[in-house]
């Protein structure tokens, strides 16, 4: 989980079982992440994923096709109107 509205927005392990970051992989055992983002506001992000392997490092830009990701608040629920059923 992340919220975007933070000044200096990081992931977050959400849930009694998920590993603390930084976080360990190996290429035999490849790992997925699920993301949630939250902000009040509407916007863009791109993820930064920082790696390191076998003495080297580097940042991966994690985006949609080549453009950020958008991320919009969800609408008030003004008198039941939005409500699921």
């Amino acid at each position: 989980m992340t919220d975007l509205d933070a000044d200096d927005p990081v992931l977050v392990p959400r849930g009694f079982t998920a590993p603390n970051f930084p976080f360990t992989v190996t290429s035999s055992d490849p790992e997925l992440f699920e993301v949630f983002p939250s902000s009040s506001f509407e916007v863009e992000w791109r993820l930064e994923l920082e790696w390191t392997s076998a003495g080297r490092s580097g940042t991966l830009v994690i985006e949609g096709d080549g453009r950020p990701f958008r991320c919009l608040p969800e609408p008030p629920d003004e008198g039941g109107l939005l409500s699921r059923g």
